[in-house]
């Protein structure tokens, strides 16, 4: 059960249709617990990405969203204060940075805030030293690695202190060491986490929680561990674990991280 002051997020009955027809969401209901870490699985085209930009307001569907309480409305104050609470990371770190400099990505939410110069340079600071990446700031973000640029684009969130951090296949394109390195990252920010991603194994380092999404609905929700053990379920939605999977070793690869 659920005590409603200690809710994040709170979903009820939303759905979402684009412009062309497609129905991405489908009355999805979802709760979830400050500080808790939720990962939202599902094959390409469930509905995933689409649950994200709602939670925040770059999509408006049919629905009730609440964050921390406040009910998303269209209001541009309203707007302002949700989106000070929840930060998306894309999962394409180029369409989230766009500066001249490292600095000036990680600068540009603070400073639009109105924050004075030494607040701004603080959570600069302080942004880079959590995800590993302080001295990089003259730095062109675009002759980083792939890997360097992800933990950039999450440092673009974390400068504007979120209480939701919600992450949009934080694995994809990168090679194991730079997955491991962003795991380590993300499990010891304390914020309440969304990551969203087809990759199971992933995920399963990073939450205690899953939820499954397919086809714009969700279709199971639990203990992550125990929706790794129904593989009729997996295979249904389209969710196949690599081969030589070990649920042994992935929760002995987990305890290495925490």
């Amino acid at each position: 059960m659920f005590d409603d002051k200690e809710l994040a997020i709170e979903i009820e009955d939303l759905s979402f249709i684009y412009p062309d027809g497609t129905e991405a969401l489908k009355g999805v209901s979802l709760k979830v617990r400050q500080g808790e870490s939720l990962a939202i699985i599902g094959p390409n085209g469930a509905g995933k990405s689409t649950l994200l930009l709602n939670l925040n307001g770059l999509l408006r569907g049919n629905g009730l969203i609440k964050i921390f309480g406040i009910k998303i409305n269209s209001s541009s104050s309203n707007l302002k204060n949700i989106r000070k609470k929840v930060g998306l990371v894309f999962q394409n770190p180029d369409d989230q940075l766009f500066c001249s400099t490292v600095y000036g990505d990680v600068a540009f939410g603070p400073t639009n805030l109105g924050l004075n110069r030494e607040e701004v340079e603080r959570r600069v600071k302080d942004a880079l030293f959590k995800v590993e990446m302080g001295g990089y700031e003259n730095s062109n973000a675009f002759h980083l690695s792939y890997g360097q640029k992800k933990r950039v684009a999450i440092a673009t969130i974390l400068s504007m202190n979120p209480d939701i951090v919600a992450i949009d296949e934080p694995s994809s394109n990168l090679d194991h060491n730079s997955q491991i390195k962003l795991a380590k990252i993300l499990n010891s920010l304390l914020k309440t986490k969304l990551i969203v991603t087809h990759d199971i194994p992933y995920a399963a380092l990073l939450c205690d929680r899953a939820v499954i999404l397919d086809n714009g609905k969700i279709v199971a929700d639990g203990l992550f561990f125990d929706i790794l053990l129904k593989f009729e379920l997996l295979e249904k939605h389209r969710l196949g674990l690599p081969p030589g999977f070990s649920i042994k070793k992935l929760k002995e690869d987990k305890k290495k991280l925490l």
